[in-house]
């Protein structure tokens, strides 16, 4: 058996772990409820971006018409230079063609 000073020995140290995991308890506890709170913060993230990746999927559908330009672009070019057009003529004009996809490409970046 134990005598009475090492049940008082036992009972301390019991009573220090008992301490120790009541701590431990309450930590893990504030950080669940901090983990709760990011979890929650990021999925009201993911909600918006998922909204807005719905009005950016939608917008292209009204932009369509300023993509019709591009498509014509060479029969654009083949109109309007006379047969005997040199070649810094063509150039010319594809480097203005050049530009305004340009111009359109930075448009479309700052819809994004």
């Amino acid at each position: 058996m134990h005598t009475e000073a090492q049940l008082k020995l036992l009972f301390d140290r019991l009573e220090q772990k008992i301490t120790y995991l009541q701590d431990h308890a309450n930590q893990l506890s504030v950080l669940v409820d901090q983990l709760e709170h990011e979890k929650k913060s990021l999925q009201s993230t993911i909600q918006e971006q998922r909204n807005r990746i719905k009005e950016l999927e939608k917008k292209p559908v009204s932009d369509k018409q300023t993509f019709t330009k591009s498509a014509k672009i060479g029969k654009i070019v083949k109109d309007n230079l006379a047969p005997t057009a040199d070649h810094t003529e063509l150039k010319r004009k594809l480097d203005e063609y050049i530009r305004e996809i340009e111009q359109l490409i930075a448009h479309l970046s700052t819809l994004s």
